[in-house]
């Protein structure tokens, strides 16, 4: 049989003579009864607090992506792309032959863009994933890939852009990196 000492069996509290509180589990508490009292209050106004600062955060958050999503539609709408004549010539081989038919796409090259922010385990970064859509990126990070403004890249672009350079003016933090990106289709 093992004996144990008693003063293992005190409280942790500095000053405190009382024994430690006996837990559900058959345990011991750090504290005795009256210090684990004052210990959890603690700990649930800590947690209350950090509730409380995540909310004021994500309100942030929310008005900054509300900002940046209406400034990447502007960017979008004001932006004029340089239409784009797709030609078939009869050899296609040789584009000095004559040419047989011809498309103009008014709305320019197709491409791709999105929004990057990085790194991905940011507080921005979650609350992009859980409310805007952003999903995991190859690279690191987060993405969200422009899906608006048909295959129009330079309407895609400025969407993404703007959303990016808003964001990142808002949101002003150097730990997180938000950034824009495109490639033709």
């Amino acid at each position: 049989m093992t004996t144990i000492a008693k003063s293992s069996l005190l409280c942790s509290t500095d000053g405190c003579e009382r024994l430690k509180k006996r837990t559900r589990d058959g345990g011991w508490s750090k504290y005795c009864p009256e210090h684990a009292a004052v210990a959890r209050q603690v700990w649930r106004d800590n947690i209350a607090a950090q509730q409380a600062d995540r909310a004021e955060r994500y309100d942030g958050f929310a008005k900054a992506f509300a900002a940046a999503h209406q400034a990447g539609r502007d960017a979008a709408e004001a932006s004029r792309p340089q239409a784009m004549v797709v030609a078939q010539h009869q050899n296609p081989m040789d584009d000095n032959s004559p040419i047989e038919m011809a498309w103009v796409v008014p709305e320019g090259v197709c491409g791709f863009a999105w929004v990057t922010i990085r790194p991905g385990n940011s507080s921005l970064a979650k609350y992009a994933v859980a409310h805007h859509g952003f999903r995991k990126a190859y690279y690191g990070g987060v993405e969200l890939w422009v899906h608006g403004y048909g295959q129009s890249m330079t309407r895609k672009e400025a969407y993404a852009d703007a959303y990016a350079a808003t964001l990142r003016s808002i949101i002003n933090d150097p730990k997180v990196s938000v950034t824009s990106g495109s490639r033709m289709d």
